[in-house]
């Protein structure tokens, strides 16, 4: 099971909202029932562990209830998927008491996740930034002329990439290979300083076209074949990742949630 940043960034927030909600409904009850036993401190040490660890478990109920009214999946946010034939109560009921025990010690455990997720995003955005920003000074990261999509097609470049059988990406015949990344809602481009290609025997091939809306190697030899891809997108983004020639095959769909360092595999035969 792979886990983005950007599920975990949702499973934290998520988390946060539960926790805070878990406690605020925790002190309404301290307040309404202020002399009740739960509530009020214990002079014998094992009478107060036990007060506390009650505290704990109706924080737990708590945090439940809240998850369950709010419908708040917690694990279908991580993308945990169950054993087939596992009936659908179960599953929302695990993740419903996952929450809520989850939830049961506190907020700022959350709020501390959710701002270490959040610098790490940063850090990756400003990073992509700036290795924009310097191919841009240099004059590489003019976007593809239409022109060239045009060329292609006239000079009847064939298409050779197709989706492969997992754990394979694409498979493809001997010959350069070239992506076409095409936008189709706000900004997502490649990052040519962060992508790089190695052979079947792990040496380093030279992308023959790097742009940030075109990638292209030579495959030389049989085997697969591993490209390592940086990307740049803003929020809600959204592109289509495909051969450059003249087939329509889209090989992959992408959005906002992509990981910003991306490796794809080719099997080449």
């Amino acid at each position: 099971m792979a886990i983005d940043l950007t599920q975990f960034t949702t499973f934290a927030t998520m988390m946060v909202a539960i926790s805070v909600a878990d406690e605020r409904v925790v002190e309404i009850l301290k307040g309404a029932f202020p002399n009740f036993w739960l509530f009020t401190a214990k002079p014998d040490a094992t009478a107060e562990a036990r007060r506390n660890a009650a505290l704990h478990f109706l924080a737990f109920m708590c945090g439940t209830a809240i998850a369950a009214v709010g419908r708040f999946d917690v694990l279908k946010t991580l993308s945990i998927t169950w054993p087939t034939g596992s009936l659908p109560l179960f599953e929302i009921s695990v993740s419903y008491l996952t929450a809520g025990l989850l939830a049961s010690g506190g907020s700022a455990i959350w709020n501390h996740a959710l701002d270490l997720l959040k610098a790490v995003k940063v850090k990756n955005e400003q990073d992509a930034i700036s290795s924009f920003a310097a191919n841009n000074k240099k004059g590489i990261t003019d976007a593809i002329h239409p022109s060239t999509f045009a060329f292609a097609m006239a000079a009847a470049v064939p298409c050779r990439i197709v989706p492969g059988k997992p754990p394979i990406d694409f498979a493809a015949t001997l010959g350069p290979i070239s992506l076409l990344l095409e936008r189709t809602n706000g900004n997502f481009d490649f990052v040519p300083s962060g992508c790089k290609v190695s052979d079947p025997n792990g040496a380093d091939v030279p992308l023959s076209t790097s742009t940030p809306t075109q990638l292209a190697f030579d495959a030389s030899a049989i085997g697969t074949y591993r490209l390592t891809v940086q990307y740049f997108r803003s929020d809600n983004s959204t592109a289509q990742l495909k051969e450059n020639c003249g087939g329509t095959l889209i090989l992959r769909a992408l959005d906002s949630n992509v990981a910003p360092l991306t490796t794809y595999t080719f099997s080449i035969s």
